[in-house]
């Protein structure tokens, strides 16, 4: 059995639109970057209902997107962020004016297309030129994430074949490597879960050229697996959520960071209807984290929760007791 830490998906940017409109979806027309001379970027304006709007503080470039509901905007890096860091892919969705995160890409300026699936779906297409490797370079993306990278020789518009490569639907699973001992889960929003034997899970992001699939890690290393060599395995996914029964009591006022905490599963772990945790397995771990109640209500009002984190085997899972 393998089993994955829940990670914490990438907190969708709210994008702001100065317009009295929560009830109602907005029509974006004329949507562009308005940038002044030799400005690489600028506020990201557009026709909503008849009236000019500032839609966005800042972007490179903006493409609207499925029939014109839609946007895509490339989002400089922030001052803070380090040299060569990329630019921000985000999509942005007019029916819940909220933003998310797609993905990086190293280029500012990029041609654009997409296309609607046979089931519904979209792609999209962004293609220019890498600034450090000065090769061309294409991604491909879904309605949810960048799927693909393609480079140099690769870097192509696909046909429809390839296409559904790229677009990886039957990598959204869990993995065993051999070389080196591994097993790496590929999430939906393309966020990457990597467990080594004795080691602390990492995450980051993946992306596939159709033959090996890539993983950029949190802390900057780039993983690579050629698809042939990931064994597909039956386990927890990330972020799943297991019911259980504290076997002693706790109280924020006196838990410790390291504190021993057992406890028991009461609902099996159903995957795809198979009991991958059975009812009753003991769960053993550590307080991970505890603040007192009574210094979090003095100072914001709201009860703040332990968070424990329990091992079992290559489980790790967090879990949540609310402060007593």
């Amino acid at each position: 059995m393998t089993a994955f830490m829940p990670i914490s998906r990438p907190a969708s940017m709210v994008f702001l639109v100065c317009l009295n409109t929560a009830a109602q979806k907005l029509v974006l027309r004329n949507i562009h970057v308005e940038k002044k001379p030799g400005q690489e970027s600028g506020p990201v304006m557009a026709t909503v209902n008849g009236k000019p709007r500032r839609i966005l503080p800042e972007a490179t470039q903006v493409w609207a997107v499925m029939r014109g509901k839609n946007a895509l905007v490339l989002i400089p890096p922030s001052e803070k962020e380090p040299q060569n860091k990329e630019y921000h892919l985000r999509f942005y969705d007019t029916s819940v004016h909220k933003g998310r995160f797609w993905g990086t890409v190293p280029f500012a300026q990029a041609e654009f297309s997409e296309q609607k699936l046979p089931d519904g779906g979209w792609t999209f297409l962004l293609s220019g030129v890498d600034p450090h490797s000065k090769e061309p370079l294409l991604v491909v993306a879904d309605i949810y994430a960048i799927r693909a990278r393609l480079v140099a020789a690769k870097a192509r518009t696909p046909d429809g074949q390839s296409l559904s490569a790229l677009l990886a639907p039957d990598m959204l699973a869990i993995f065993e490597t051999t070389t080196p001992a591994q097993h790496v889960q590929f999430l939906h929003d393309a966020s990457a879960v990597v467990i080594e034997p004795d080691k602390q899970p990492v995450t980051g992001r993946w992306w596939t050229d159709g033959d090996v699939m890539s993983a950029k890690l949190n802390g900057g290393a780039q993983l690579d697996w050629p698809r042939a060599s990931l064994t597909r395995v039956v386990g927890v996914p990330a972020g799943w959520r297991l019911v259980v029964r504290l076997l002693q009591p706790l109280s924020s006022n006196t838990a410790k960071e390291g504190m021993p905490v057992d406890a028991v599963l009461i609902s099996p772990a159903l995957v795809d209807g198979k009991v991958l945790i059975p009812q009753g397995s003991t769960l053993k771990g550590k307080v991970t984290k505890a603040q007192p109640v009574l210094v979090i209500r003095q100072a914001s009002g709201r009860r703040v929760p332990l968070v424990f984190r329990y091992d079992l085997g290559l489980l790790r899972i967090t879990l949540v007791r609310p402060a007593s």
